[in-house]
């Protein structure tokens, strides 16, 4: 449950992401990487490893599993 709840907020983290770059001009939000160029690489590169992260961590769940099935 935990892996799920962890790859839903990264959903939403990387929405939220694509909107500071691509922006929603029908909302009246401009797109903040053009003011905040550092920021945008940062919070980029930070969702990324989050969802590497989550990865791994899936990839342990199911290994740790496997493990317990096997005994």
């Amino acid at each position: 449950m935990f892996v799920q709840i962890m790859a839903v907020l990264l959903t939403a983290a990387a929405a939220i992401v694509d909107l500071a770059h691509n922006s929603n001009l029908q909302a009246n939000w401009v797109p903040i990487c053009m003011q905040f160029h550092g920021f945008c690489q940062r919070t980029s590169g930070s969702v990324v490893a989050s969802f590497l992260t989550v990865v791994i961590l899936m990839f342990l769940v199911i290994l740790g599993a496997c493990s317990i099935h096997k005994r």
